[in-house]
This record gives C-alpha cells, structure tokens and sequence, in this order.
C-alpha cells in the first residue's frame, strides 16, 4: 500500500500521486505489477494498494543465483517487453533501475515504481532544470534537466546502464559524486566492456549508450529484437553488418545448408536485384508505418489520461490532439505510406480514439482494404460498426410506423449489425478487453443477461476500465427499460440502480470524461419522467439532483445536442408536475425554452430541438390568460427571441401559439416520419381553433385549424398511432359541430356530429371498451338531439337506438363512481327535455 506521508502532503506530490495512479490504472502487462485499489484517506490523502511482488532486484538476483549472461539477457528481454509496453502507452518511466525491478521466485520480472514516470504529453509536471531520476542510470538529456527532450530513448538510455551493469558487474560511469557522475554521464564515453563479452552484446548496449538520442535504438522493440537476434545466433543491427559478417554468421549457425545456399544465391544474384530494391523500399514503408502506428497509440493513452484527470474542460487537450492527429496525417502523406493498411489502421485508431467514428470508419475499413489483418483492427471495426448500429436504432424510435421502421431497421442491419457481430466474434478471444467485446456483441444481439455478465466480468478483471463501468451502466438501463415495460418499472427498479452505481464509479476514475456527464444527464432524464406518474416528494429530490447532473454535463460537453434537449424535457416535466399540484409552473417552462434556445444556438434549426421546443411554448400559451404581471416580466424575453415574421400586435396567447407551429412545421420538414412531433403538430393547431373561437371569437381561423388538425391525426395514422389519431379526429369533428352552430348553421353541426359518431365507433370497434371513449359518442349523441331540439326538428327517432347505447354502458362492471356521476348528469339531462329516464334508463338506476 502506498500512501503520501502527512508531512509531505504538498500540492505537487499529490500531483504526481495522482498521476502514478492514473498511469498505472492504464497498464495491464504480466511484467508491470498490477493497480488493485485506490482512495483517499479520512483526512484527505491519497492512497493506493499494488500487488505484492515477492522477490529480489534484478541484479543481486542474478548474483546470488549465478546466472550466465545469456540468462541475464533473458530476464532482460523481460524489462523490454514491460517498457515497450508502457511505451505502446504512451508513458515514459524515466527511473530503471535495479530497485525497480524485482524478479520472483519464477523468473518473473516485475517492473515497479512509476512514481515520476510520466506521459509523454504532459512534461509540465517537472520544471525545465530540475533533474528527476536516479544519479547513474540517468540518460544525458535527463541529466542536463532538458525535460522537454525526454522521450522513449531517454528511457532506451537507462536500458543501456542496467544491461551494462548485469553483464559488467559495474557501472558505465562511476565517480565519487553525483555531479561527476552527471558529468561523464553529459560528456564521457562508457568504460570499455570486458573483451569476455561478445562484441554482437557489446555493440548492443554501446547503440543504447549513445549521447545522441537520434543514434539510440529508436524504440525499446528494436532493443527487444537485436537481443533475441544475438540469443539465436544471428546478426544485430547494432554491429555495422557487412556481406561478410553475415555469411560468416550463417556460416556457423546453419554450416551444412549455407554451403547449399550459397550455391544457390550466387546463381541468383543477377535476377534478384530488382526484387530485393522493391523489397528494401516495401521495408522503408512498413517501418514508416510502425512509427505511425507508434504514435497513435500514444494519441489513445493521451485521451484516456486527460479523461483520468480530476475534473476539468477537455476541449483545449481534445484541440491539441486533434492536432497531433492532423499533424500524424500529414506524416504518412510525406512518408508515403498510406499505400499500407497499417498508416490506414494507425490514423483509424486515433480518430477512434476522439471518438470520431465518421473518420474511424472510412480509415479502419480502408486498412482492411489494403489488406492489413490483426485483431485490434477487428475489434476496432466492431466497436465502430456497433456504434453506427445503435445510432441506427436511436433512430428508428422516431419512426412509429412499423412497417417502415422494420425496413429501415433490415437496410441498417445489412450495413452495421451484421458487421459488428462478424468483427466482435473474430476479435473477443484474442484481446485484452475479450470480456468487454463480448458485452458489445451480446448488447448489440439485445441479448442483456449475457452483456451483463461479461462487463462484469471486465470490470472485475480491469478494475480501472471506467469506459466498461460506462457501458456496464447503458446495459443495465437497457435491461430496466426492457424489462420494465412487461413487468411494471417499480418491480425492476434494482437494474436503474445499479446503473447509476456504475455510472458514478465510471465519474470517480474518468472523471474528466464528457460522456460520463452526457450519459448520467440522459439517464436522469428517464428517471425525472418515470417519476412523475407517482406523484411523491422523491421527484422534488429526482428534479433538483437531475438538473444538476445535466448542468455539470453542458460545463463539461457545451456541445452536446442531447444535453440540451434532456435538460429541457426535465424542466417541461417538472412543469408539467407542478400544474398538476397546482403550483406555479412558467419559470420551469421559460427554463425549458431557453435550454432549447441555447441549443440551436449551436445546432440551428435541428429537428430534435425545435419539437422539444414546442412542450414549453405550447404549455405557456395555453395558460397565458392566467397569468399575472409577474409571469409577463418571466415572459417578455420568451417573447424577445420570436422570429421577426411573427406580427407581434397579436395578443400574448397567440404570438406563442403561432412560434410554437412555426417550430414544429420546420422540424416536420426535416423529419416528417416522427409520431411525436406529428401529434404536437396537431395539438397545437386543435389548441389554437379553441383558442381562436373561444377568445377571439374569430371561427373562420378556428374552423382553419381545426381542419388542419385534422389532416394531421390522419397522418398521424399512417405512422402507427392509429387508435390515438382517430379519437381525436372524431373530437375535432365534433369541436367543428360546436363551431357551426356558433355560426347559425344546425344542418352542417348535425353532419359533423353525424362524422365524430361515426370515426369513434371505428375505435369502439378496434379497442376494448374504454368508458372514455363510449363517454365522446354519448356527448356527441347528445349534442346531436339537443341541436335537433333548439331548433324544433324531429329527435324521437334517435332516442331508442340512443338509450340503448347508454344502458349498455351501464351494464359493464368496471365503472366507477366517478363514471356514474357522469352518467347521472347526461340522465338529467334528457329529463330536463321531458323524457321519462326511470324507464328509459333501467340499466342505469343508482343510489347517489
């Protein structure tokens, strides 16, 4: 367990804690000892628990159990593999040394201490002049405190020190003080190796040892080979190679076969030169695209620290990485390797990185097409090919037709699902996050049980992965929704729990990654709305909690449509709650708006914001004339932002109607196939009819309206929500029939009271009994034979057909005493007209 001292507890060492924490969380090699836990103490320092590494140093390990030098390299080989793995990583350990690395009992060597390593972004964490690491093992630029010229090599340099010593038996540089060794270390050549070492070896750690960076071993890798070429015997890199010292080489190794070879070879000299100049520059290619592939891995490490960061704005380090990213584009162009699938795949997994899946997707299936093959181009293209299917069903939902949503949904299966399944199979065994691919594949298969038990199995293997506690907690919503809408959400509650459980663990360790903020502001979002059909104090606690959650998301993500549309359907929930307890309800609806408002300040003229709009709009309007002189200085900058071409002479109720349509016909022009926004269409205008023929009396803008919401729900229907529609087209007929007996004319109210009839009986014939519904047709009938009555035409012939309507609505046994009041007052109605109800209504005696 390691844990800041009281004492020392200053802002820059818990720096470093922190980032050592934050590098080591994003290793995971047999050679790097593990990061189980983290935390802070009850007093506010830092602390985490590293697995126990039960061994000796490398070098008085190989001391004490007298170990050849080829077995030293051997255990070497170990620390390559270690480092260039924290290379692939993009973090440079800058102190190897003997202490730092213990070998246990097994020959395993541990690599250890990571305390001022540092990525290699984020050099502002040691001054220019401040030397950090260990006196001896320092590389020169090290040594001179020139931290900005640090980089991989400098770590290559240490390599060369610690090799030196485990074959030496003593130090490159030895002198009595620290400042002469940095001395010899800036200025001297090493001490000449015992001539006992063969000179492939020696050439090997001279190559690490060199002053100069550029003349260094470019990457630990390149070390990691020349070692394993001189253990079998072949030529190292490092020894300048001449025709001769190759032969001779082969010569020795392989005595018998080389003299056949060299027959061969020499026959062939003539026709292969060609052959072998293509080669070299094939070659030149694929080391160009190493490198490159190099330094996009570093770009992925880069993310995920500035993610691990405590919580801050991303956008300035996302700007600088979007710009090493151009600037590694730029490379491969210069370097003429985008003809190679790997440059492809390397630029590919950067933008995948940044989340840029548009750019992903064209270069990670460009590399495939160049032919390059490896399991993390396979997992890369699941992942990629399962976000665009998700966004295909993101989509869909906006498409209530089924007919039509199935065709889309089979047209985006051909293209992205059936990809993303075929990449995740071919590449979850093989990877280190096998168990998160295969949550992405079970997800994707709507198969959650199974999705649920792999991310928990990642999370227990990868106990810093916060990107699967993230997914982990888009799984366990989809299993709460899914389940919910067949056994009751308040049976299933335990899923949007845990959910939020591993959402805010995701938030405790990337704390600094916007769409942790973005997912808990959508997830709050359900939970707002869920609330509201129960009616308790927990939504005042739900509300205030989810606003805060999306407020921290726009800091974080000020660019995130869906944060702004959630935000505002929270704040048109809430008003919605609060009208219903009558309390006042406009500041939550002005909040709404201008949350929306500030969204298409963005994103102008999206078809999402401006039918979320429509909710407060429409909310405010319809209450206008209930408002008191505060609620108009709230409403004013409401009222400030209408467009131009609105006539703002009109009263108060219809200037907000009339931006509320303007709103909803344009995002019906970018998405005429969404069912929500088609209904608000139609609300608007039947609201508006009302409010023209009931406040202005106006009733030929009414009677405009209430045909335009007719054309509306019937188009309602053609999107899948039929029954819905046709009711509210029978009420719009009979809202018309309301208006023409307004207007003198009984003749056409008797005809749209005749249509309302008749299209709710088409829902009485599609639909269980609903008493809502039979209620409409006795209002309608009602309506009918009074206007027949007020205008001395003849009734009686409606009343048997009509009694027996209502008398069969008595019969049903699951009215409530609510619906027998109403019953009552249509029965005293009919009285009041002279009919003897006790025998008309048999069915319908009740004691009141």
């Amino acid at each position: 367990m390691k844990v800041i001292p009281q004492g020392l507890a200053n802002s820059s060492l818990k720096q470093r804690f922190q980032q050592e924490r934050q590098i080591l969380s994003d290793l995971n090699h047999p050679n790097i000892a593990k990061l189980y836990d983290a935390g802070v103490t009850e007093i506010g320092l830092p602390w985490f628990v590293m697995e126990h590494v039960n061994g000796k140093d490398l070098i008085s390990y190989a001391e004490q159990n007298n170990l050849g030098i080829e077995q030293r390299v051997i255990l070497f080989r170990q620390v390559c593999e270690a480092l260039n793995y924290a290379h692939s990583k993009g973090v440079i350990h800058r102190d190897i040394k003997p202490s730092n690395l213990l070998v246990d009992e097994e020959r395993n060597v541990k690599l250890l201490d990571f305390g001022i390593a540092s990525a290699e972004e984020n050099m502002s964490l040691t001054m220019t002049g401040v030397v950090v690491g260990t006196p001896g093992y320092l590389s020169p630029e090290q040594a001179k405190g020139l931290t900005h010229d640090i980089d991989r090599r400098s770590d290559v340099f240490s390599l060369g020190v610690l090799l030196y010593k485990l074959v030496q038996n003593h130090m490159p540089f030895e002198a009595d003080s620290i400042s002469e060794i940095s001395y010899k270390t800036i200025h001297a050549e090493p001490a000449t190796l015992n001539r006992s070492i063969s000179p492939e070896l020696q050439s090997i750690i001279y190559k690490c040892l060199e002053k100069k960076v550029e003349n260094r071993y470019s990457s630990v890798k390149k070390l990691a080979d020349d070692l394993s070429a001189w253990l079998n015997g072949d030529v190292v890199s490092a020894r300048k190679v001449t025709a001769l010292l190759r032969l001779r080489k082969k010569i020795i190794k392989y005595p018998v076969i080389s003299s056949l070879v060299f027959l061969a070879v020499f026959a062939l000299i003539a026709s292969i030169s060609f052959g072998v100049y293509q080669t070299y520059q094939s070659l030149k290619k694929i080391q160009a695209a190493e490198k490159h592939l190099s330094k996009a891995q570093e770009i992925k490490a880069k993310v995920r620290r500035t993610h691990m960061m405590p919580k801050h704005r991303v956008q300035n380090e996302y700007q600088q990485l979007n710009n090493e990213i151009n600037e590694l584009n730029k490379e491969i162009v210069a370097d003429n390797s985008s003809v190679t699938g790997l440059s492809s795949f390397a630029l590919g997994s950067a933008y995948l990185s940044m989340k840029n899946y548009e750019k992903a997707f064209e270069l990670l299936n460009d590399a495939e097409a160049k032919g390059w093959k490896s399991n993390d181009l396979s997992a890369a293209l699941g992942v990629t090919y399962a976000h665009f299917w998700q966004k295909a069903l993101e989509e869909s939902n906006s498409i209530d037709n089924p007919q039509r949503k199935e065709q889309f949904l089979n047209e985006k299966r051909e293209v992205y699902y059936n990809q993303a399944i075929q990449y995740l199979k071919e590449s979850q065994s093989a990877s280190s996050i096998s168990n998160y691919l295969s949550a992405k594949l079970a997800y994707i298969e709507s198969k959650y049980d199974e999705a649920i038990i792999a991310i928990e199995k990642e999370i227990e293997v990868n106990p810093w992965h916060y990107e699967a506690m993230s997914f982990a907690a888009t799984i366990y919503n989809a299993k709460y929704n899914q389940t919910g809408e067949t056994s009751g959400y308040e049976n299933v509650v335990q899923y949007k729990e845990i959910s939020d459980l591993r959402l805010q663990q995701a938030l405790e360790i990337g704390d600094s990654d916007p769409e942790n903020y973005v997912q808990y502001c959508e997830n709050m979002s359900t939970e707002v709305r869920k609330g509201l059909n129960k009616l308790t104090n927990e939504i005042d606690q739900s509300f205030k909690k989810a606003i805060q959650v999306c407020e921290d998301a726009l800091y974080m993500a000020p660019n995130s449509k869906e944060t702004y549309i959630n935000l505002g359907r929270i704040y048109a929930d809430m008003s919605h709650y609060l009208k219903l307890n009558k309390e006042p309800f406009m500041q939550m609806d002005t909040e709404s708006y201008f949350t929306v408002i500030h969204g298409l300040n963005i994103f102008p003229d999206d078809a999402e914001l401006l039918a979320t709009s429509v909710s407060p709009l429409f909310s405010l309007a319809v209450n206008a004339n209930n408002f008191d002189s505060k609620d108009f200085e709230l409403l004013e900058p409401v009222l400030n932002t209408f467009d131009s071409g609105i006539n703002h002479e009109k009263k108060i109720p219809e200037l907000i109607f009339l931006q509320a349509l303007k709103n909803i016909d344009f995002s019906l022009k970018q998405n005429p196939l969404s069912l929500n926004s088609r209904k608000q269409h139609a609300e608007v205008h039947r609201s508006l009819g009302i409010y023209y023929e009931e406040q202005i009396q106006n009733y030929d803008k009414a009677d405009f309206h209430y045909d335009q919401a007719i054309d509306s729900f019937t188009k309602m229907q053609d999107l899948g929500g039929k029954i819905a529609s046709i009711g509210n087209i029978a009420e719009m007929y009979y809202n018309k029939a309301l208006l023409r007996n307004l207007q003198g004319k009984p003749g056409e109210s008797i005809s749209f009271l005749d249509k309302a009839i008749e299209t709710n009986q088409e829902v009485l014939d599609i639909t269980q009994a609903k008493f809502a519904v039979y209620n409409n047709t006795m209002q309608f009938h009602y309506e009918k034979i009074e206007t027949l009555v007020e205008n001395q035409q003849e009734y009686e012939y409606l009343l048997d057909e009509y009694f027996a309507f209502v008398n069969r609505i008595c019969g049903f046994d699951y009215l409530e005493k609510l619906h027998w009041y109403i019953i009552d007052d249509i029965i005293d109605s009919y009285t009041k007209l002279g009919i003897d109800t006790m025998n008309r209504f048999p069915e319908c005696q009740f004691e009141k």
